[in-house]
């Protein structure tokens, strides 16, 4: 037995052996920003893509040498950190900016050149209304990025906390913008007023999780109170700048290796010149006021964004329990048939109630007089339509690749699939005002016959719904909507390159219309360039438009017409003819220092 083992490990062994894969090794060199400068004692992460912890750490030499040997092959990403600089990735086209995945193979890969950035100081002090010092205050250094829509979402870089004097430093920060926060003293921290009993008396709604409080909660006023800020809690200005929120927020520049210091917030309530307050109620289907649990929330209007210079609440009353399972005498929180309170300062706004699977919302301005509204909820609403392509039968195309998609802002999305004869019907779509696409708008993905399509008109109920959106309001349907799909749009062929006409890798095209027309999202498009620096754009509607390419640029920022206005001259404009093709090389916009 035991020699027709061996001999079978003998047959099999080399077979085996092959068949295991060989170790990998990354070698490379740490070296300071934009120089030749080793940089030692660093310390080295290799992650596996997509993950946040090391699979294996190192150390960079005196020389700035590092390497990770009897690696398994694979792609990873390599993060350093040394004392006195920035955190840095392999990749980086510029410090805070994204990098670029390393692939293991087996044997050595020995020319790696990772470089890292001197750290920034950020440095203020924080007070409160008085002047006073904010002692433990926690101060978040934001990361100045962008979403879909061009409003800035911050992410926390950095969380430190003042001294006894209110001051504060960050420091070791990568270059970039940045916004900054302070929250409240933890001497006196209440933290998010999420609905407990006012330690100062009993108030009788529940309060907003969106207002953030930095002293003692106070009890209510009286009701014949007519002030909004006697009901509703004060918002702060606790961004640097004076702004009570990121969107108005002062943003600040840090430089490699430089200290900025004098970057001071008062923490104090927001002087309105003014501010409206705004009641209502809730009703239901039936027309009398809902006693069921609801939800409320209030947004700016058309963008959809939430603002702390405008909340609601629904408000509550004190009833007796009837659960025989607590104690006699016992008293408990319930909804005041459907009322709600709240205060906006100027600008128009849309409140939208929700209590599954019914909703409702109401579109007003807050100007010089107080506001008071009724918001009926009633089942959801349906769309309906036919999608055919001009100038020929839907014969012979595979209409089931595509689907017909609704969205209001800020991100609500309700789509359904075409069947074969065109037809398509969304349901359980709730109130808003709906911008109408065929999805998806991808060449690559467009059903054979359709690579160049692009939505030519829209309309319902014989209305042109093309450049404008539809409303949704009431438990209404729209049927009847007729989409045409244009079989041949404008196209784009083009070459990204440098000052000396050298084809860029990595670079970001970002395709937008010329001017400020409707948004349309087949009229914007954006793509990264591969090794030969090529770039192309399928199934444009007619019109003008403008090409910018980055070396390396925060996804979403050129939706944003502050950071867009920065670079408009650089900006190469293109007139599109339906059927008509443009080719042309942009010149790449160099990635900041």
């Amino acid at each position: 037995m035991k020699s027709r083992a061996l001999l079978l490990l003998l047959i099999l062994g080399p077979t085996i052996l092959a068949q295991a894969p060989s170790p990998a090794t990354i070698r490379g060199v740490l070296v300071r920003w934009g120089t030749d400068e080793p940089v030692g004692q660093a310390t080295v992460e290799l992650r596996a893509a997509g993950a946040t912890m090391p699979v294996a750490i190192s150390a960079s030499r005196e020389n700035g040498a590092f390497m990770f040997s009897n690696i398994p092959t694979g792609t990873y990403r390599l993060i350093a950190f040394a004392d006195g600089f920035a955190p840095a990735e392999y990749g980086q086209l510029r410090p805070n900016g994204s990098g670029m995945p390393v692939t293991a193979v087996a044997g050595d890969r020995n020319n790696l050149r990772m470089g890292i950035a001197p750290g920034a100081i950020l440095a203020g002090r924080v007070t409160n209304q008085n002047g006073q010092p904010m002692v433990y205050s926690n101060v978040e250094i934001l990361k100045a990025t962008y979403d879909s829509t061009g409003q800035i979402t911050p992410t926390v870089a950095l969380t430190v906390t003042t001294n006894d004097l209110g001051d504060y430093r960050a420091f070791w920060l990568a270059p970039g913008q940045y916004i900054v926060r302070a929250g409240s003293s933890q001497l006196n921290n209440f933290g998010f007023n999420q609905g407990t009993l006012n330690p100062a008396g009993t108030d009788t709604t529940i309060p907003s999780p969106l207002i953030f409080q930095t002293e003692r909660p106070r009890a209510r006023t009286a009701p014949e109170a007519t002030s909004p800020d006697s009901t509703i809690a004060p918002v702060l200005s606790s961004y640097y700048g004076g702004a009570p929120d990121a969107k108005n927020a002062q943003v600040v520049e840090l430089r490699a290796g430089a200290e900025t210091s004098g970057i001071d917030i008062r923490v104090a309530p927001v002087q309105f010149s003014r501010r409206v307050r705004v009641t209502g109620t809730v009703v239901g289907p039936t027309g009398q006021p809902n006693q069921e649990n609801y939800g409320v929330s209030i947004v700016t209007w058309p963008e959809g964004q939430t603002t702390v210079l405008a909340s609601v609440r629904p408000l509550t009353t004190r009833v007796p329990a009837t659960n025989p399972n607590v104690r006699p005498g016992a008293m408990v929180y319930v909804m005041d048939n459907g009322k709600f309170e709240g205060a906006a300062s100027s600008g128009f706004y849309q409140i939208r109630a929700t209590q599954a699977p019914l909703s409702g919302r109401i579109v007003f301005e807050a100007a010089n007089q107080d506001v008071n509204v009724t918001i009926p909820l009633h089942p959801p609403s349906s769309v309906s339509g036919r999608l055919q392509i001009e100038g020929r039968p839907n014969t012979g195309i595979d209409l089931t690749k595509l689907q017909v998609g609704i969205r209001t802002p800020p991100s609500t999305v309700f789509a359904s699939p075409v069947a074969a004869d065109g037809q398509f019907r969304i349901d359980s779509v709730i109130d808003g005002d709906y911008q109408i696409s065929v999805l998806p708008l991808t060449p690559a993905q467009m059903p054979a016959g359709l690579e160049n399509a692009y939505v030519k008109s829209i309309r319902v109920n014989n209305v042109d719904s093309l450049n404008s959106p539809i409303r949704i309001d009431g438990a209404q349907t729209i049927s009847g909507m007729e989409i045409v799909l244009g079989a041949v749009g404008g196209s784009i062929d083009g070459r990204v390159v440098n000052a000396k006409q050298e084809v860029m890798d990595r670079a970001t095209v970002v395709l937008l219309p010329l001017g400020p027309p409707p948004f349309r999202e087949d009229r914007y498009g954006m793509m990264t360039t591969d090794k030969s620096g090529v770039f192309q754009f399928r199934g444009l509607p007619p019109g003008e438009y403008r090409l910018l390419a980055w070396e390396d640029v925060d996804p979403g920022a050129w939706f944003n017409p502050a950071f867009l206005a920065a670079y408009e001259r650089y900006a190469t404009s293109i007139t599109l003819g339906e059927g008509k093709n443009q080719r042309l090389d942009v010149t790449v916009i160099p990635a900041g220092p």
